[in-house]
């Protein structure tokens, strides 16, 4: 179907299924950020180390989440989603940098 992000999108649907993690009644694909951040969420929830978390936002958000945030910065003439998402690229960040020491 000509989609852009094929790779991601399979990559990101064979770790949520080895996570057993699924979106019932999601229309977003499975690397949406939205779909992301909830895996992350489950992360925590299920108390998963330090690593895997690290190794989550490493495979799936870090990658990208930068070039969104600035992408929200050009193109939100009123500010609002560019905020939230820069908050959100800068608390992966943060939360990365956590886990990477928290892992050692």
């Amino acid at each position: 179907r000509g989609l852009t992000h094929q790779a991601a999108m399979t990559e990101a649907a064979r770790d949520l299924a080895a996570m057993e993690v699924h979106v019932a009644g999601l229309a977003e694909p499975p690397d949406h950020i939205a779909v992301l951040l909830a895996a992350m969420a489950e992360l925590v929830r299920r108390n998963a180390t330090a690593a895997a978390q690290a190794e989550f936002l490493d495979r799936h958000l870090l990658g990208w989440i930068g070039a969104f945030a600035e992408d929200c910065r050009a193109f939100d003439r009123d500010g609002l989603y560019a905020a939230v998402a820069t908050a959100t690229a800068d608390y992966l960040r943060a939360d990365h940098r956590r886990l990477t020491r928290d892992a050692r």
